[in-house]
């Protein structure tokens, strides 16, 4: 990128990104700066080095961008790292306070391969999928099932089918679900929802829906789930890794297919992070209770009604959304049992829910996985629940795994 005088040039150094700027970093070259630290950090990059060997000149509003972009990734353990500014610029730097904002690097300072101190960490590189990630146990978690899946087919549930479960007991799962005290108020509510790290989502069937939640940190552990059906699992994490294809999208049954690479188990449990490159989920639009049962000899899945049963996109969500999402994934359909296959969908191995949250980042460090989930769970409300379709694209991630016994 050249305009006059002005260069940026973009090297690879190890894990790290290094930026060459040459000229003036002034208000006339900001806008190119910005786009081109936004690209960076929508590609993937958490650490940036900036190299100012041959900058000549910064002004405040060269300074600005560096400050937006240092926002952005702080919360993510990312940082931009000023590396051998000349001394005049350094000044400016200094005399503005923000020595303390970014790590300045003089000349004769290494630039760091690792600096979160994990080189450590175990790499792998499955259908085009590179992986870290941190063998936690060897032990197996347990999955449980509830409620009778096969009413959904023809809407026939009715209050006796109801099954009260209490969030305290429920760790991650998924389902359709509602809350409330009376049958009569929450019966026309039943819709997709999910339980991540004791906290409870769920998606309203109603016009206009917004989704409600309960907070495991407001104290809510006696209150009372009502599911049709649904799954849950608990367990140690067997791993937690993070992952990245930075050539092309990944789709959820490649990305399962990469998983099974190295996991041994036929059955886990899955609580992801990630960021969409375009999402795609289902939800329902109606309660499937009795009062909305099906014509006989129909289904909601029946041509005719599917539309009027659910929200089906017919082209990707926006890309850039942080999506959280929990499930069960198979190695394939003949790896488990009758009861467990009613858990998934037809011709399908992978059962998921997910948030759809706000546009953002997340950190791409392992050990900050469950950090980020507090972050995003207790600090943003996701605008919509959706059954994730497996087509649904993505670039990264992080992502805990419970292998389960069944």
């Amino acid at each position: 990128m050249k305009t006059g005088n002005f260069n940026i040039e973009i090297l690879r150094d190890g894990e790290n990104v290094r930026v060459l700027f040459t000229g003036r970093l002034d208000s006339i070259n900001a806008v190119k700066v910005q786009k081109m630290f936004d690209t960076l950090v929508d590609d993937g990059e958490r650490t940036i080095i900036a190299d100012f060997t041959e900058v000549s000149y910064i002004s405040s509003a060269g300074l600005r961008v560096f400050i937006i972009i240092q926002k952005k990734l702080g919360p993510v353990s990312g940082e931009v790292i000023i590396y051998n500014p000349p001394e005049h610029v350094c000044n400016v730097i200094k005399v503005s306070g923000l020595d303390n904002v970014f790590t300045i690097l003089s000349a004769d300072q290494a630039i760091p391969e690792d600096r979160d101190g994990h080189g450590s960490r175990r790499t792998e590189v499955f259908e085009g999928i590179s992986f870290e990630y941190r063998y936690i146990s060897k032990e197996k978690g347990k999955l449980t099932f509830f409620g009778q899946g096969e009413k959904l087919r023809h809407s026939t549930y009715t209050r006796e089918d109801v099954v009260e479960k209490k969030i305290s007991d429920l760790s991650f799962g998924a389902g359709i679900a509602a809350s409330g005290e009376e049958y009569d108020e929450y019966s026309r509510l039943f819709g997709e929802a999910m339980i991540v790290d004791g906290n409870f989502f769920f998606y309203p069937t109603v016009s206009n829906p917004v989704v409600d939640f309960i907070l495991q940190k407001h104290g809510a552990k006696n209150n009372k789930l009502k599911f049709l059906h649904g799954f849950s699992f608990s367990g140690p994490w067997s791993y937690i890794l993070s992952f990245d294809d930075r050539n092309a999208f990944i789709d959820l049954p490649r990305l399962k297919k990469a998983v099974f690479n190295f996991i041994k188990g036929n059955l886990l449990g899955i609580v992801f992070l990630i960021e969409s490159k375009g999402y795609w989920g289902m939800s329902l639009k109606k309660s499937p209770v009795i009062e909305n049962r099906t014509p006989q000899g129909e289904t909601i899945f029946t041509p005719r009604l599917f539309p009027g049963w659910f929200d089906y996109p017919v082209e990707a969500g926006e890309s850039n959304h942080i999506i959280v999402g929990t499930g069960i994934v198979a190695r394939d359909s003949d790896c488990v049992d009758e009861k467990l296959k009613s858990l998934f969908p037809e011709k399908s191995d992978i059962h998921i829910h997910a948030g759809i949250f706000e546009k953002g980042y997340i950190s791409r460090k392992v050990e900050d996985f469950e950090k980020e989930l507090d972050r995003l769970l207790n600090g943003h409300g996701p605008k919509a629940i959706y059954h994730l379709l497996e087509k649904t694209r993505l670039k990264s991630g992080l992502m805990g795994i419970v292998e389960l016994e069944r």
